[in-house]
């Protein structure tokens, strides 16, 4: 999903593979992700880990208690605070140059975290900061770049309907079905997200096929 348009692409795999079929393998954009293995072929650099995921996780760790409680606690209030002042900043109560600032302290606070925890007794502590801390630039790339989001929100809200939609048909069961469901929400979406009549969008491709004429954009 980007600002204008959406794709969707229905896979037998969740692999590296398909990111690499869907992106191309020239992408020179960023990306929005969760923190699934397939996206690991993406630069981190070029990356940003989606928060409101990471926010689920620190969650976890203050539900499992014991020695981890602390850690998830303190995730907890950075995360708060990062979307505070992210809030702020979408609602032009701040400029960006000040929301940078405010920002780079939480980054400083998350990486002091990461770094303690890395260290930590709890041994599930230790794996989710070691991992992070290789994920490092992909934390808050969203401060430096704009345009790019610290969430994959957009993503779920658009495949949201399709999620629903397999749950009550149960899903496709050819190829020719699944070209039908990927075809028809990614018009479906790329319209709403311009503002356009999905009918009328609809209607415009069917009557250029009929007179042999040029698909619409």
């Amino acid at each position: 999903v980007t600002a204008v348009a959406a794709y969707f692409q229905i896979a037998k795999s969740r692999g590296a593979q398909v990111v690499h079929e869907i992106l191309g393998a020239a992408f020179l954009g960023y990306i929005v992700t969760d923190r699934w293995s397939a996206y690991t072929v993406i630069t981190a650099f070029m990356r940003q880990v989606c928060w409101a995921h990471l926010k689920r996780d620190f969650q976890r760790f203050v539900d499992r208690g014991g020695l981890g409680r602390a850690f998830g606690e303190e995730g907890l209030r950075l995360t708060k605070e990062l979307f505070t002042i992210w809030k702020s900043y979408e609602n032009e109560e701040m400029g960006r140059r000040v929301m940078q600032e405010q920002m780079a302290e939480v980054e400083s606070g998350v990486g002091k975290l990461l770094a303690e925890g890395e260290q930590a007794e709890d041994k599930k502590v230790r794996g989710f900061c070691k991992k992070l801390l290789e994920l490092a630039p992909a934390l808050f790339l969203f401060s430096r770049v704009r345009g790019v989001e610290p969430t994959n929100n957009r993503a779920e809200r658009a495949l949201r309907p399709v999620v629903l939609w397999r749950k009550g048909s149960f899903g496709t069961m050819s190829d020719e079905g699944s070209r039908f469901v990927e075809r028809i929400m990614t018009a479906v979406m790329t319209c709403r997200l311009q503002g356009r009549s999905v009918l009328e969008y609809l209607r415009e491709v069917c009557a250029a096929q009929i007179r042999g004429g040029r698909i619409p954009s």
